[in-house]
């Protein structure tokens, strides 16, 4: 939840700005790496020397408001705006990523009805422009995706003070969301008539250059939503009371877009074409979700050393689709097809409405606070609580007939100009993607939740001292996802393949042996969304955290912690390659065996911890200093590798534990100066600031391929280098 600044009865308001530009900008590449096939002394490397690394080149951020009053004492409003716009750089690429955020306006209006009543107005727009979404050393401009979204939250609330005891709220609002990914074609940034078929190296996951990405959408959604609270005091009831009931309703419809240039996407490996998947494109699938909920709560003040926080909280899904229609372009080369799995999946369709699934949950949640010794300085916290999932429209866009689907092929590229030229060209089916009716939802599905217990101590060691130690778990039970009910027990034949070893060569010292296991290529797919079971796709979480905080007194304050997080859980076997993402093995379920190698069938164990220190001094003249040290393990992985096998096709596999490697640790110092003038009359205040963002120029590889092969570990970014923003902000 946000809140919104409100206009009073004197206008205020606030601007400011900060700007970074290439002069404020350093060089932060390793000597290592500007040389080509650089390598540093943990194994990470370069192809191509490193002309630089992945720095921002300029950056602008404008922020104003303004409130004040409409009618003195009636009605009030408040406006804001904001424009954030980056341009950075990729490794090795001279185009710029242009990130762009704006807020093109933030209206809040306030009109008091009554001494009692008011009514409140609010509308926003918010607009994120990437013209080269994914650009990166895996994603050429062609592959790159135009993003324009935009974000239209708008509602209106009535509050009254009902009496001294008891406060009503009720509020109608709409959340509107446009989210296009699309081809840089578009935009103008690749030219449309050279733009080929999107293709992909499957040992490098390295998209062609001159092909297009595998994806790509339109998106909008359409979410109604009302909700009433009742707040009531009462006290006398062994102790005070705070009540609180309410109730909520939304509707998230989504209309999501999606198609493929060309329709079709070739997948290659070691630079021959082995499969071709299908696409069913263009096709608009929509989807809802109805939610009814209901809350109660209560703060409940026990006596002067103990509070309880006791709720509950019932909510009701309803998940399907409305009436649609779906009509594929098909492909020019397959127009003559016979294959009734062809023909079924290109052919025009009408889909009646249905309800796929409908659940009732209830999620209690109690907490405490506990004064030792009634003094404030030492304080017991605990909680509890059942938490369960959103679902949004994950459920029913899995089994609607109107959605994105893709056959995956052998490619029999009879004439070796690597392209589908008709029927005969296409060899085994190897499985179907996406859902557009290829998934079935359990009928007794059931919603997911997490629970959290937590533990707190806080103790004042000196006036303005005070130190925390928490402890907090968390699980997720009963998480749903896809598996394939009938080829999950048919992965049934022994096989073997070699691992080439980090250095990615057969026949070398580091090889060694995989047992594996294939399916008949003839077994049948049954692919259901449903809560996994075997093995179940629970996970556990702990995190303990120690802090001591000195709070701004006599012109300085500090604040110190540390913390360390445990992840017992289904971990995936790839790594994102996305320049803005840092490396590591993240959590993701597999339902293939060979995907499941190690752990307990597959959950694993990963680990991170962190530390900072952030203080304040004020210096004579009113010049401030403030400074942060912050140090963040990297995240664990472990060597992925790609396998053909004769029935399941190609698989991606991780053939090391989760722990067996864990990314580099980055630390950061930043810095900042700063000075406020007061200015005559009314002026308001004016304040100067210089941010130093790492100030030791730091040079940590960030992310970095983990795949197998000719370019493992080869760098995809770099921590950014040292840069100085110079800002001003007035306030008036």
């Amino acid at each position: 939840n946000i809140t919104i600044k409100s206009g009073g009865d004197r206008f205020s308001g606030m601007w400011y700005s900060d700007w970074e530009g290439a002069n404020l900008i350093s060089d932060n590449v390793p000597d290592e790496l500007k040389v080509a096939g650089g390598r540093t002394s943990d194994g990470y490397f370069v192809r191509a020397p490193l002309r630089r690394g992945n720095p921002i080149d300029r950056q602008y951020d404008i922020n104003s408001n303004v409130g004040g009053p409409i009618w003195r004492g009636k009605a009030w409003f408040f406006y804001s705006y904001r424009l954030n716009d980056q341009y950075k750089y990729v490794l090795n690429f001279d185009e710029l990523a242009q990130s762009k955020l704006s807020n093109l306006y933030t209206l809040k209006t306030t009109y008091q009805l009554s001494r009692n009543n008011q009514l409140i107005g609010f509308i926003n727009k918010r607009e994120k422009l990437q013209a080269l979404r994914d650009l990166g050393p895996t994603t050429p401009v062609s592959a790159a995706r135009y993003q324009a979204s935009r974000n239209y939250p708008v509602k209106m609330e009535w509050t009254s003070v009902l009496s001294d005891h008891a406060f009503l709220d009720v509020l109608v609002g709409r959340w509107t969301n446009y989210f296009p990914l699309r081809p840089t074609t578009e935009s103008g940034a690749y030219p449309k008539d050279r733009l080929q078929p999107g293709r992909i190296e499957l040992t490098t996951n390295q998209y062609f250059d001159g092909g297009a990405n595998s994806s790509y959408q339109d998106q909008k959604r359409y979410k109604p939503q009302v909700a009433a609270s009742l707040a009531y005091f009462k006290s006398g009831w062994q102790g005070s009371h705070d009540f609180k009931i309410g109730y909520e309703w939304h509707r998230d419809r989504r209309a999501l877009f999606l198609d493929q240039p060309f329709d079709i996407f070739y997948r290659d490996r070691n630079g021959l074409p082995i499969e071709v998947d299908l696409y069913n494109t263009p096709v608009e699938g929509i989807n809802d979700v109805n939610v009814h909920a209901a809350y109660v709560n209560d703060t409940w003040k026990f006596n002067d050393n103990l509070t309880l926080n006791l709720g509950l909280r019932m909510d009701h899904y309803k998940d399907g689709w409305p009436e649609q229609k779906h009509e594929p372009n098909g492909i020019p080369a397959l127009r003559n097809a016979t294959d009734p799995t062809l023909v079924a999946f290109f052919a025009p369709r009408t889909i009646e409405a249905k309800t796929v699934s409908r659940t009732l949950t209830w999620g209690p949640r109690a907490g405490f606070a506990y004064d030792l010794r009634g003094n404030g300085k030492s304080v017991i916290k605990g909680f509890y609580g059942r938490f369960y999932y959103n679902s949004a429209d994950i459920i029913a866009d899995n089994e609607n007939p109107v959605g994105r689907a893709q056959l995956r092929y052998q490619f029999l590229d009879a004439n070796g100009n690597r392209v589908v030229d008709g029927p005969q060209e296409l060899g085994r089916l190897l499985q179907t993607l996406g859902g557009a009716g290829f998934v079935k939802v359990d009928p007794d599905l059931k919603r997911p939740y997490g629970q959290e217990i937590s533990a707190h101590f806080e103790q004042e060691i000196t006036e303005g001292l005070s130190g925390r130690v928490s402890y907090v778990y968390k699980n997720r039970l009963n998480e749903w996802n896809e598996v394939d009910l009938t080829r999950v027990s048919a992965y049934t034949i022994p096989v073997t393949r070699t691992d080439p070893g980090p250095d990615g060569v057969t026949g070398t010292g580091d090889d060694k042996t995989l047992s594996l296991f294939d399916r008949p290529a003839a077994t049948a797919s049954n692919r259901v969304f449903t809560n996994a079971t075997d093995p179940a796709n629970d996970a556990d979480g702990q995190s303990i955290e120690l802090a001591i905080n000195r709070r701004f007194k006599g012109r300085w304050m500090a604040l110190a912690s540390f913390g360390y997080s445990r992840l017992d859980q289904f971990h995936g076997v790839t790594s994102s390659t996305s320049v803005l993402d840092s490396a590591g093995v993240g959590r993701g379920y597999n339902w293939r065996p060979n995907q499941r190698l190690f752990g307990d069938q597959g959950s694993e164990v990963s680990t991170l911890w962190n530390y900072k220190i952030i203080g304040r001094y004020v210096m004579p003249f009113d010049i401030g200093v403030s400074g942060s040290w912050k140090v963040q393990s990297g995240r664990n992985w472990g060597r992925s590798l790609s396998v053909a096998l004769t029935g399941a096709g190609t698989e991606t596999i991780r053939v090391e534990p989760v722990d067996s490697r864990r990314a580099p640790t980055v630390g950061i110092l930043d810095l900042r100066l700063d000075k406020s003038v007061n200015l005559p009359g009314r002026g308001g205040r004016l304040v100067g600031m210089v941010d130093v963002f790492n100030l030791l120029n730091s040079n940590t590889v960030t992310n970095f391929r983990i795949t197998t092969g000719s370019t493992f570990q080869e760098v995809l970014a770099l921590l950014d280098p040292r840069i100085v923003r110079l800002g001003v902000r007035w306030e008036f």
